[in-house]
């Protein structure tokens, strides 16, 4: 019983567990089944966070779009097309995969491979931070001067590359050997 708490508090869980679900923790045969769980619950808030900060960045580029459209419409549509990937990206991220593999399926998610996930989730955390402050320079620099920092749009377009290839690893390591 002293292992699984120390488990427990080593493996930092999302969020501070019931006595219920520590009771569950303790129950052989469950006890698999609960830590996988816990794990795809902490993969589901990692995604919403990052999905809720990709949208904050969008919001903040509507508004620069908005003020630079009746300047220059095609500095707008630059703007437009950031945005447009940025929605893909955040629907793909939200809606991703979890790790949830029904018993007759092909394949099976183990907690070996929910917790490479996990940490192909907290790489994409420092990325979105990234985007997330880039973005807001991006928006800030064009509603005061009208222009659009070319050098902020290719810095920006550079880590959505990156959160696309950290979903694509995701997908990876989900599907096995199945590659997008």
């Amino acid at each position: 019983i002293i292992k699984i708490v120390d488990y427990l508090k080593i493996n930092c869980m999302s969020k501070k567990l019931t006595w219920l679900e520590k009771l569950e923790l303790l129950i052989p045969g469950f006890r698999g089944y609960k830590k996988r769980e816990l794990l795809r619950e902490d993969d589901r808030i990692v995604r919403d966070y990052v999905a809720s900060q990709i949208g904050e960045v969008i919001m903040r580029l509507e508004d620069a779009e908005s003020a630079i459209v009746d300047v220059s419409l095609n500095k707008a549509r630059i703007i437009e097309k950031l945005i447009y990937k940025l929605r893909f990206l955040q629907d793909r991220i939200r809606y991703s995969e979890a790790g949830y593999a029904p018993h007759f399926h092909r394949y099976h998610i183990d907690e070996a491979e929910l917790k490479k996930i996990r940490e192909v989730d907290n790489t994409m955390i420092g990325e979105v931070n990234k985007l997330r402050e880039v973005g807001e320079k991006l928006a800030r620099k064009t509603i005061e001067t009208l222009t659009v920092d070319e050098q902020l749009v290719k810095q920006l377009g550079s880590i959505v590359s990156k959160l696309e290839d950290i979903l694509r690893e995701r997908i990876k390591i989900i599907r096995g050997w199945i590659t997008i």
